[in-house]
C-alpha cells in the first residue's frame, strides 16, 4: 500500500516474522530521484537523518550534520510516492534498545529505599546486579555516545537503588548468537540488532535475590519491573510481542514517534561489500570479541587508521571484517558529512583492494 500519511506510524516485520523496524514519512513531501544502484553492494546502515541537532558526538563540533545521504527505497514502490529517503525517518533496533533502556531507568527511578530494610549494605554493593546493553560494531557511533552520557547521569545519583545496580555497554561480535550469550548472562540484558532482531532478558533468579537484600522484593515498582521485562519473549526472534512491547513502552513513557527518533541523530554511515576469495578472506582476523578493527594485518589496520584520521579525526570511524557467510570483505565507515563518509569509503576500498590483489599474487 503506498505511504500518503505525514507522521504516520508504521512497522515492518520480515517474512519469518522475528524483527521489527518503525519508520515514518516527515513532513517533507517533496519526491527525489531513484538511485539506479539499488541493487549494488552498497548499504545504508543509517538513514533518516535530519539536520540542525546537535548530535553531540565530540566537543567542538557544531550541530549541523549533512541531510543528503540518499538511501533509496526498493523501486517496488509506486513512482512519484516519497521516493527520497530523506522523507522517510526509520527507527532502528538501536533505538529500540534506548526505548526499552529508558523504561527500566524509569521504573526503577521509582524505587524508594528504606536503608532500614537493606541487610549487610557493603555486601550488597559488593553483589550488584547487572544491567548489559548488548551491541555489536555496526552501532551507529551516536548511540554509543547516547547511552554513555545516559549511564553518565544515572550515575551521579547516589543513595538510589542505582547505587546497587552496575550498568554496562558491551560490544560483540556480529551474529545473534553472540548478543544472546552476553544478554543471558546478565541480570538483565537488552539487545537489538540494527534490522529490529532481538529482546531483553532477565535472571529472575538474581532480580529476586536482589530485591530480597533491598527489602523491596514487594515494592510495588520492583513488582512493575518484572512484569514489564518478562512481558518480552524470552528468546530472540518474537517481532509481534516485540510490536506490543514497543508500543506498551511508548505509553509508558509518554513519548511520539518523532520524541523517539529524535532522541540522537544518526551520522551518516554505510557499508559495503567487496568479493574476496576465501584463501585471502582467512587473512583477515578482526579483534575476537568486538570486530572493531583487525589485530593482522596489523599494516591494513594501521592504514585504515590513518585515512580515517585524516579525513575526519572527529567523528571518523571504519572497520572491516571478514563475512562468516559469503566470500565478501565487509567495509563499513561513518562520519561527519556525507562527503567525508564517501571519501573514507572510497580510500579504504581502494587499499583493501590492493591487499587483496597483493594476497592473491602471493598465492598465485
Amino acid at each position: 500500500m503506498p505511504l500518503k500519511k505525514i507522521n504516520y506510524k508504521c512497522c515492518s516485520f520480515d517474512g519469518d516474522i522475528d524483527r521489527v523496524i518503525y519508520f515514518f514519512i516527515k513532513n517533507d513531501t517533496s519526491t527525489g530521484r531513484c538511485n539506479d544502484n539499488k541493487r549494488s553492494n552498497r548499504r545504508s546502515i543509517a538513514s533518516g537523518i535530519d539536520s540542525g541537532i546537535d548530535s553531540g558526538i565530540a566537543s567542538g563540533i557544531d550541530n549541523t550534520i549533512d541531510n543528503t545521504i540518499d538511501n533509496t527505497i526498493d523501486n517496488t514502490i509506486d513512482s512519484g510516492i516519497y521516493r527520497k529517503s530523506d522523507n522517510i525517518s526509520i527507527i532502528d533496533g538501536s533505538k529500540i534498545i534506548c526505548l526499552i533502556f529508558q523504561c527500566v531507568i524509569k521504573i526503577l527511578s521509582n524505587i524508594n529505599l528504606e536503608k532500614g530494610n537493606i541487610t549487610n549494605r557493603i555486601n550488597i554493593l559488593e553483589k550488584k546486579i547487572d544491567i548489559n546493553i548488548i551491541y555489536t560494531a555496526y552501532v551507529n557511533s551516536s548511540f554509543v555516545y547516547y547511552m554513555k552520557k545516559t549511564i553518565n547521569e544515572i550515575n551521579k545519583n547516589k543513595n538510589t537503588v542505582f547505587e546497587y545496580i552496575n550498568i554496562n555497554l558491551l560490544c560483540t561480535k556480529t551474529g545473534i548468537k553472540y548478543l544472546d550469550r552476553l544478554a543471558q548472562e546478565s541480570s538483565i540484558g537488552i539487545l537489538f540488532e540494527s534490522n529490529g532482531h532481538g529482546s531483553i532478558y532477565a535472571n529472575i533468579n538474581k532480580l529476586d535475590k536482589w530485591s530480597e537484600n533491598l527489602g523491596i522484593k514487594n515494592n510495588i515498582f520492583f513488582i512493575g519491573l518484572k512484569k514489564y521485562i518478562f512481558f518480552f519473549n524470552q528468546r530472540t526472534g518474537d517481532a509481534l510481542l516485540n510490536f506490543i512491547s514497543i508500543e506498551l513502552s511508548l505509553a509508558l513513557l509518554n513519548w511520539t514517534l518523532k520524541q523517539w527518533h529524535n532522541i540522537y541523530i544518526r551520522l551518516p554511515s554505510l557499508f559495503i561489500n567487496l568479493p574476496c576469495p576465501s584463501h585471502v578472506l582467512s587473512t583477515l582476523i578482526p579483534h575476537p570479541t568486538h570486530e572493531q578493527y583487525l589485530i593482522q594485518p596489523q599494516l591494513l589496520q594501521h592504514n585504515i587508521n590513518k585515512i580515517v584520521k585524516e579525513v575526519d579525526p572527529y567523528c571518523g570511524r571504519c572497520f572491516i571484517r571478514p563475512s562468516g557467510t559469503e566470500h565478501m570483505i565487509r567495509i563499513y565507515a561513518e562520519a561527519k558529512t556525507t562527503d567525508q563518509l564517501n571519501q573514507i569509503l572510497e580510500k579504504v576500498k581502494g587499499i583493501v583492494l590492493s591487499y587483496v590483489s597483493d594476497q592473491a599474487k602471493k598465492n598465485g
